[in-house]
């Protein structure tokens, strides 16, 4: 079944950066630069014009280089975020062809790539490509990084969401307690990255059914998070729309409703009322409403579901 929510996946190795600022890569060096100021801007067309200068100077300097590889990387990236996810294919999969000629197969980079490919699959629907790529890319990362390395731990999260999605439990449940074991040994037990980590358990225990066993996971991510960021931060917004779900599945409807409420609110505030990062909570409230005898109040959090959608459109970006 399909499953609703952010799942905290993590797009790494997407650099944004400056290429290394040797004196024949200077113009490669200035092109990046000038794209990773405008996408912290928000600029991206504008970053996505230097991004494919340096790519075109970076091409001059050698046709198979690690330098080529990263602005390949930081294009394709940028492909990825504005929803050119056609756009970001071939560019990623060449970034991974160079880098295996020049690196090695087994270098973290590959990983790295191989990730950022696999993610543009998962964004399309296309799980099955994306499975293969996510686990090579953890097979490489405990090679390099050994076995509880918090690099290891964002594969496992990504990999094990994929299972999720694909309804095999058995495959995902060990993969998400793994990941968070490493989180907390590694980063603490008050890191964000080990709240993302008991959000996707959290949603494994609700697909499983478990409902009662997904409150605890739900309140201490909330916990961490307004530790970290405050209470009005989307990310804990996010977390208390999961909570009230999950008291309305057990029918804690007390509960879960000023949750519901409160989720809306801080979302709203954060993103205004028609993004996408409120569907979750609006077509979960809706269910609440329809089981509560409140159809009508459904339909209004419905239509705005359907209006989001309609808005967002179905396909890329052009």
């Amino acid at each position: 079944m399909p499953l609703k929510g952010a799942f905290f996946l993590v797009f790494v190795g997407l650099l944004l950066c400056a290429a290394p600022g040797l004196a024949q890569e200077s113009v490669v060096e200035s092109h990046a630069a000038e794209g990773a100021k405008a996408f912290r801007s928000g600029d991206y067309a504008t970053a996505e014009k230097a991004f494919g200068a340096a790519v075109k100077e970076a091409e001059r300097i050698g046709p198979e280089s690690e330098l080529l590889a990263t602005n390949l990387n930081n294009l394709g990236a940028l492909y990825k975020i504005q929803g050119k996810l056609k756009q970001a294919i071939p560019v990623f999969k060449r970034a991974i062809a160079i880098r295996e000629k020049v690196l090695g197969p087994n270098h973290h980079q590959v990983a790295n790539s191989l990730n950022n490919l696999a993610v543009v699959y998962k964004s399309q629907g296309d799980l099955k490509a994306a499975v293969p790529l996510y686990e090579r890319a953890l097979a490489i990362q405990e090679k390099v990084l050994g076995g509880d390395h918090p690099g290891v731990a964002t594969r496992l999260n990504n990999l094990a969401t994929i299972y999720l999605i694909l309804g095999q439990f058995d495959k995902a449940e060990p993969m998400f307690l793994r990941s968070l074991a490493i989180y907390e040994k590694k980063l603490g037990p008050d890191h964000t990255g080990v709240a993302g980590s008991l959000n996707n358990l959290a949603r494994l225990r609700r697909a499983q059914g478990r409902y009662a066993d997904a409150e605890p996971l739900l309140k201490r991510a909330l916990a961490i998070f307004e530790r970290a960021h405050g209470p009005n931060h989307p990310n804990a917004g996010k977390n208390i729309g999961a909570l009230a779900e999950v008291y309305s599945l057990q029918g804690k409807n007390d509960e879960a409703e000023p949750l519901f409420r409160k989720s809306l609110e801080i979302l709203e505030t954060a993103f205004g009322r028609e993004d996408a990062n409120l569907v979750p909570v609006l077509e979960a409230y809706a269910k609440h409403l329809r089981k509560t005898g409140r159809a009508d109040d459904a339909e209004s959090f419905e239509a705005r579901v359907k209006a989001i959608r309609a808005k967002a459109g179905g396909g890329e970006s052009k």
